[in-house]
């Protein structure tokens, strides 16, 4: 196994040293021109910016020639990893690099200006740090596969502002201006208002199912997505929340309410180690459980039934 690694303050490099192998700098093979690289599996890992590659990763991952049974990419951050995962997949995908498997890891943020460096340290333990190392290795380990394409709400949030410029928004200008009449925001707030009620939109089973080949069609990621949007203030500001509460949950360090109060740790400690359940769960309609089974024995778990009918859609 092969690492082409880019590290700036350390955190890629000590990421790279626990996934093992032979550990190879990407400044080095850039200056070098050695863009040739064989293995069973090769593994790239690097920080993200802003949800961004460095720019150097960049023009590498354009530049090399990998030939290898598995390919990886691990990313690393500090606070939020916004759309690095499509990011990354995308320039993998525009540089003909089949990638197999991608994932990130949460380190001590080093961005000094905006954070104090003991306080990262102090609070280094809560990440977990070296639990996600343990699940990362696992996942290589087990040649783990989960690069799928990507979908339409990432694409939105890649494209509020085009590669070229970061610093102006490529959402309609008249959409903008209209959006801004209705309701009276900021131009930059307006933005941000109709990319979390797009969000709301595309995850909408009545959209989703009355208007799909009229708006939208499936399974064609390259075609046009048509939103309807509504002259109404409140409306538009209602559904735009909705929106919000839905794209937070993608984060990966987004705290939902426990509504339903369940102690996670009180499940988990009921669950034997070697557990593994059996495809098609039933649901017990009677007692509002769901039945998780294998061969020897069952765990209950208590659902509402309304748990059970509420969908949130993705396109």
């Amino acid at each position: 196994m092969k690492i082409c690694y880019f590290t700036a303050t350390g955190n890629c490099l000590y990421v790279a040293k626990r996934i093992g192998g032979e550990l190879l700098s990407i400044p080095q093979l850039m200056r070098s021109g050695e863009l040739e690289i064989s293995d069973d599996v090769v593994g790239i890992i690097s920080p993200i910016y802003a949800g961004e590659m460095p720019g150097m990763v960049r023009d590498f991952i354009g530049k090399i020639k990998i030939c290898a049974d598995y390919v990886f990419y691990i990313y690393t951050y500090g606070m939020s990893e916004s759309v690095a995962r499509p990011n990354a997949i995308a320039a993998c995908q525009k540089a003909e690099l089949k990638l197999d498997y991608i994932n990130a890891v949460k380190m001590v943020d080093n961005y000094l200006p905006g954070f104090e460096a003991q306080d990262q340290i102090d609070t280094a333990g809560k990440k977990d740090i070296e639990g996600q190392l343990d699940r990362v290795c696992l996942d290589i380990a087990e040649r783990k596969k989960n690069v799928t394409g990507i979908g339409v709400l990432q694409k939105i949030g890649m494209n509020q502002y085009p590669e070229e410029s970061r610093m102006k928004s490529n959402i309609n200008e008249d959409l903008v201006a209209s959006i801004i009449e209705i309701t009276g925001l900021k131009q930059k707030e307006a933005e941000i208002r109709i990319l979390y009620y797009t969000y709301a939109v595309m995850c909408s089973q009545v959209y989703l199912e009355k208007f799909r080949g009229v708006l939208y069609t499936p399974n064609q990621s390259d075609a046009r997505t048509r939103i309807p949007f509504v002259a109404d203030e409140q409306t538009f500001l209602r559904l735009s929340a909705y929106g919000e509460k839905i794209a937070k949950l993608e984060k990966i360090d987004h705290q939902v309410t426990n509504v339903l109060g369940y102690d996670y740790e009180d499940i988990c400690n009921n669950v034997p180690h070697d557990f593994k359940i059996i495809p098609k769960q039933p649901f017990d309609d009677v007692n509002e459980e769901l039945v998780l089974k294998n061969d020897e024995e069952e765990i209950r778990i208590h659902c509402p039934l309304y748990l059970q009918k509420l969908s949130i859609q993705i396109f």
